[in-house]
């Protein structure tokens, strides 16, 4: 078990529900389906969210993220970790990744998104 105050992670992270939209890349399945779904929490090197399919560890997918703060959405490649069934819901799972394919400018937006929410969260716990 894990010690209280111990963060596994190497960032720092957000509970923010945010809207994905994701495909799996690799193995590239046919015919290519996007499906969009709520994230549990991000952080500028992973995000957990829910999904309705399983995925293996090691399988790539493309993500575009989207938040109340962008006009745009920000888009990268990540790589499955784990991925879970939820308990007592048939047929969801609890999905992590890491990004593996993320261009500076949207890792910068990514990252300052999560500092903007995390400021946020010290403010209105004040």
């Amino acid at each position: 078990m894990q010690e209280p105050g111990k963060e596994k992670r190497r960032d720092k992270r957000i509970e923010r529900p945010c809207i994905i939209r994701f495909r799996q890349i690799k193995p590239m399945v046919s015919p290519v389906q996007w499906d969009v779904t709520t994230v549990r929490d991000m952080s500028k090197s992973g995000v957990l969210f829910y999904s309705s399919h399983y995925f293996k560890p090691g399988y790539e997918l493309e993500i575009n993220l989207k938040t109340p703060l962008l006009k745009g959405e920000i888009s990268f490649h990540a790589i499955v970790i784990r991925c879970r069934p939820i308990s007592g819901i048939k047929g969801n799972y609890e999905t992590a990744v890491s990004t593996s394919k993320i261009d500076e400018g949207m890792l910068a937006t990514l990252d300052k998104t999560i500092e903007f929410f995390i400021r946020k969260k010290r403010q209105e716990s004040v």
